[in-house]
């Protein structure tokens, strides 16, 4: 997809020239929704995969195993358990494994393996890295409209300035969210270690956080 349609343009300060479509889809009121599936479905029926043999299907038709389909239908559960029970859906990777190990039929590596293919394909949030490999989080879309309070505009996070915020801010600012799960301390914390590894925020001190995107260009 990067090689066909998209090009590097010297003068777009880093960003790539984007060579296809356009969508402005909203989670909430799925607006363009219909059209970005679709146009999905058209490329994901012809895309190969590149490492592939050349006889070999598009990935659309390549078959999934069944304890892939099996862990998905037991993550599907336990997200809508989360949300009834209110319980916040990031999990250490002991929770994670432990839980998953009630109801699955395999291995720990199976796990892991069909795992990575979830998150690959949006179902779950787990990245691998120094930081983040000891986090899952089975409610992907939840998680992105939680981080979407902090890096927004000044009306939806009051608490920000220019860029800059107070941890203790940030126990305002989801004191009545809807999408707030489990004790407020290890919410918070989650939160805080995922935006951190992504640098979306950057700890100046033990009080003070800052927003590089939100920054003024001033």
């Amino acid at each position: 997809f990067r090689r066909l349609y998209i090009q590097y343009n010297p003068n777009s300060f880093a960003y790539p020239k984007i060579q296809t479509k356009c969508f402005f889809v909203n989670n909430y009121s799925s607006s363009d929704m219909k059209e970005l599936r679709k146009y999905i479905y058209q490329f994901a029926t012809i895309y190969r995969n590149p490492d592939a043999k050349k006889d070999a299907p598009p990935i659309l038709d390549e078959p999934i195993p069944s304890y892939y389909m099996a862990l998905l239908k037991i993550i599907k559960t336990w997200a809508v358990r989360c949300n009834v029970q209110n319980r916040n859906p990031i999990f250490t990777k002991k929770e994670y494994l432990s839980e998953i190990q009630q109801h699955f039929p395999g291995s720990v590596k199976d796990i892991v393996e069909a795992s990575s293919f979830w998150h690959d394909n949006g179902i779950i949030f787990h990245h691998k890295s120094v930081t983040m490999d000891e986090l899952y989080c089975i409610d992907p879309q939840w998680l992105c409209a939680v981080l979407a309070k902090v890096v927004t505009v000044q009306e939806t996070n009051p608490f920000q300035k220019n860029g800059f915020m107070r941890q203790e801010d940030f126990v305002n600012l989801y004191t009545y969210s809807k999408h707030r799960m489990g004790s407020m301390e290890s919410f918070i914390a989650a939160i805080i270690n995922i935006m951190q590894s992504f640098e979306i925020i950057l700890l100046l001190d033990q009080q003070s956080i800052l927003i590089p995107s939100l920054l003024s260009q001033q």
